[in-house]
């Protein structure tokens, strides 16, 4: 009767194994066929291949391996230089409702956006050797200096979207993360109201009514590459890298006290202090009362001191 038992129980868990397999290799097709046939609405401009696709029966995720993107057919559209193949370690796309919520022009109401590891032909070194400014050869320089000439960069999405209803407006709360690996990194949070998801809409103008509730932005650096970056600029002035930063203090000095515009005086007076600390730059915005981007711009170009701005936008800039 055990044996029996025995029997019937493996027999049943081999089904459910089996039948799990089978689901995930069809959610699996499904998906394949799905995002094929949206790469192939790009073939003229840019053509983009994968290695493989990983999707789990559990999990809304999904991810693409090694992927390549040919944009030579891009190179006579814009006016600058474009790099003609682009490679992605690895694109990873989730959304809570799957899949089927990306069957339209209407963005889902949660989604998360990983590239890891993106990489161009951009030859660092070379840029530095044909660059004649000081800053921009310094820059060139210690990214292939740190990155041993193969920078890449990551890049994070990842925002939650509330509808609006009778009562309220629509709100979404966004996250944007992007790392120059080993160089530095760059953070960017906001809270909005009354934005279109609508990618169209947001093109048209969108944004024109959209009210800012908060927004936060922060640079820093990785490995002391700023550090690295002010004793190579210093190196390509012929100058000491203590002079050359109480020349760069010097001049952010006269440009705040001869600003008439307090958020440009916040600015300048932040940036002294990141000269000195050369660690993380921020700034930082919560509206006393929600407003447009347009009305932040107008308060930050006519305010009368920074005690406005503190009081109105509670602006923060540090350099520290």
């Amino acid at each position: 009767m055990k044996q029996k038992h025995l029997i019937l129980g493996s027999l049943v868990g081999l089904a459910v194994v089996s039948g799990y397999f089978y689901a995930d290799y069809k959610k699996h097709e499904v998906i394949k066929e799905r995002i094929d046939m949206e790469l192939m609405q790009f073939d003229g401009t840019s053509t983009i291949k994968y290695g493989t696709l990983d999707t789990s029966l559990f999990s809304n995720a999904v991810t693409l391996k090694n992927v390549s993107i040919d944009t030579s057919g891009l190179s006579g559209m814009t006016q600058t230089p474009t790099p003609k193949m682009i490679s992605i370690e690895s694109v990873t796309v989730d959304s809570k409702a799957g899949l089927s919520s990306l069957n339209n022009s209407q963005l889902p109401p949660h989604l998360e956006v990983t590239l890891h590891r993106i990489a161009t032909e951009v030859d660092f070194k070379q840029l530095a050797q044909q660059s004649y400014k000081p800053v921009e050869k310094a820059f060139y320089q210690v990214v292939d200096q740190v990155t041993e000439g193969k920078p890449t960069t990551d890049f994070h999405l990842e925002y939650d979207y509330e509808p609006a209803n009778e009562n309220t407006r629509s709100f979404i709360d966004i996250t944007l993360k992007s790392e120059l690996n080993k160089v530095a990194k760059l953070e960017v949070k906001a809270e909005i109201e009354n934005m279109p998801l609508d990618p169209v809409v947001l093109m048209l103008g969108g944004m024109q009514r959209a009210l800012i509730h908060h927004f936060q932005l922060e640079i820093k650096e990785e490995d002391n590459t700023f550090d690295l970056m002010m004793k190579n600029t210093a190196k390509q002035m012929n100058v000491t890298e203590k002079a050359y930063q109480a020349q760069l203090t010097e001049q952010l000095k006269k440009k705040a006290e001869t600003s008439r515009q307090p958020a440009e005086q916040m600015f300048y007076e932040a940036m002294e202090d990141f000269v000195e600390d050369l660690h993380k730059f921020k700034v930082d915005i919560t509206p006393k009362q929600p407003m447009t981007l347009m009305d932040i711009q107008k308060l930050a170009a006519f305010a009368k001191d920074s005690d406005e701005l503190e009081e109105q936008l509670k602006l923060e800039i540090k350099g520290k």
